[in-house]
């Protein structure tokens, strides 16, 4: 093989790599509340190794709204990271995992507070 064969290949070889590590591989979703036309669930993306996006968003009437992204730096991921209780107008979504209190609220009212287990209790 000539320098230049050579040098295409590793080149090749490096933007390849490059592009597989971007990537953002879809894990699962999951359906956190279903009521009144209203729909809560979360994607979970694999970002890199032992790295998580978990993108909670809200359906309403055909519209897919982004509520916010929780991000997870974790080996130990699963699908039983969160628990879910619906009070009046607020729908908690508790994980054990360290978070910081992220909220949004819905077109008709509804409050969604993801927590931290440990630092809250019903």
């Amino acid at each position: 093989m000539n320098h230049k064969t050579i040098k295409y290949l590793f080149l090749t070889l490096i933007f390849s790599l490059n592009l597989t590590s971007c990537q953002n591989d879809f894990i699962t979703s999951k359906i956190i509340l279903e009521e009144n036309e209203e729909i809560v669930f979360y994607d979970v993306f694999q970002t890199g190794i032992d790295n998580y996006t978990i993108k909670f968003n809200y359906i309403n009437s055909n519209d897919t709204i982004n509520l916010f992204e929780y991000y997870l730096n974790d080996a130990v991921f699963g699908t039983g990271v969160f628990d879910v209780y619906k009070a009046n107008d607020t729908l908690y979504v508790k994980t054990l995992y360290p978070a910081e209190t992220l909220f949004n609220k819905t077109k008709n009212g509804l409050n969604i507070l993801l927590i931290n287990k440990t630092n809250f209790s019903f």
